[in-house]
């Protein structure tokens, strides 16, 4: 079949065509180059198909939106396989018929590759050409792309923003953080005060300290976050009583006596005082003094208003003035039966004395000052277990107030 001819020469080979007219026999010859040029293959891509990228724009304040400049020039070195890049060029498009037409003027022809700004996701088209022949010699293929969302990380707590600490034990209630991004395959960078502190495959993170916390997540497919917003932890406490009582009192025995709460703490503290065992109903006051206190049993109620997530509220129980009754009545019904001092419980009075004496100046009794008559304690009118008349006794009380050694003598009534 004349039409079917393969060369015998590698390359080029001229070869030579005769024509004649079969009618007349007339001949005419001519010749022609054949050329047999090496092909161009575009090898099929594997390891970048899909060609993944990440949305970088967010770093720069662009919207994390899924467009963003993508180099498809990763694909090339697939593509080439063996061939040489200075003998075989590429061009990209993003249709085939462009890519076989080799049309450089159509709006699908990519000018710039390396930039080239796509998304979320598409498929390129590859045209490899063998540069050296004159044909020239093209082969086409393809790839998929996709563009990767950053992950967008918002640090929140469902347990408030303030790290609850003892002041006295250094116990820490620390306050649990999420990043805002969960799922398979996710890694966390935590910062405080932007140096890393932790970093792992946990979403969550206790943190035990004050500061402006932020975390950085990387996703399965390695796109890095920017920074998340600084979520701020403050530091509190509960109050710490000082010296023990937590309070002080102040004119003992007179009319107008002051108490004053000595507490020390993380926190910002608001005081209120109730009767007795009642639960704090206020008024509260940021001051730590409560002048002319009656006589009678108090609880003081400490609370933090540091932060809007306040610790722990302390009641600081059993506070006096320190007064004294003026009668009692030791009959065994339940009411009266005691005398002492009120209010002298605590370490302000640790070295307090109390005498009891006879209208004669017999001591009678000798008291402790932690003793609190209306729960069953103090001196029952009796004297060497026999009960004493109805009378007039009179005492004396040994203490020290602001370091100042004092006495305080008074009378009081045992009726029955």
């Amino acid at each position: 079949l004349p039409h079917l001819y393969t060369n015998t020469t590698q390359y080029q080979q001229e070869i030579w065509v005769v024509v004649r007219n079969v009618a007349t026999g007339c001949t005419i010859r001519g010749g022609m180059w054949l050329y047999a040029e090496q092909a161009a293959i575009a090898n099929p891509i594997v390891t970048n198909n899909p060609l993944r990228t990440c949305d970088v724009d967010p770093y720069t304040g662009g919207a994390n939106d899924g467009v963003t400049d993508i180099d498809l020039t990763r694909v090339a070195s697939e593509v080439l396989g063996s061939q040489s890049a200075t003998q075989f060029s590429l061009e990209y498009y993003t249709s085939q018929a462009a890519a076989i037409a080799g049309d450089t003027t159509s709006p699908d022809y990519i000018a710039t590759p390396a930039a080239y700004n796509a998304g979320p996701s598409g498929t390129i088209w590859v045209r490899i050409t063998n540069t050296a022949t004159n044909a020239p010699c093209f082969d086409v293929t393809s790839f998929n792309y996709v563009v990767d969302l950053l992950p967008e990380p918002v640090v929140s707590s469902l347990t408030g923003d303030t790290v609850c600490k003892d002041f006295e034990t250094g116990a820490v209630d620390g306050v649990e953080l999420w990043s805002g991004v969960s799922g398979t395959g996710f890694t966390y960078q935590w910062y405080l005060g932007g140096a890393a502190i932790a970093t792992g495959t946990a979403e969550y993170y206790t943190a035990l300290e004050a500061g402006m916390y932020t975390v950085v997540v990387t996703s399965p497919e390695g796109c890095v976050s920017v920074a998340s917003v600084a979520f701020e932890i403050l530091l509190s406490g509960p109050a710490s009583p000082v010296s023990g009582s937590g309070y002080v009192i102040s004119n003992a025995f007179g009319d107008n006596q002051t108490l004053t709460v000595l507490v020390q703490g993380y926190g910002e503290y608001q005081y209120s005082i109730a009767p007795g065992n009642e639960e704090a109903t206020g008024p509260w006051q940021n001051s730590n003094v409560f002048e002319n206190m009656p006589i009678g049993y108090y609880t003081i109620y400490i609370r933090d208003v540091k932060t809007d997530y306040p610790c722990a509220m302390v009641p600081i129980s059993d506070v006096s003035v320190v007064d004294y009754p003026k009668f009692f009545t030791p009959n065994g019904d339940g009411y009266n039966d005691y005398w002492n001092i009120v209010g002298m419980a605590g370490d302000q009075y640790a070295d307090a004395r109390i005498l009891i004496f006879d209208r004669y100046g017999k001591l009678i009794k000798q008291l402790s000052p932690q003793s609190r008559p209306d729960e069953g304690e103090g001196w029952d009118g009796t004297y060497n277990g026999k009960p004493l008349p109805s009378d007039d006794y009179w005492f004396l009380v040994e203490f020290t107030e602001n370091n100042v050694k004092r006495e305080f003598r008074g009378h009081f009534a045992l009726k029955r």
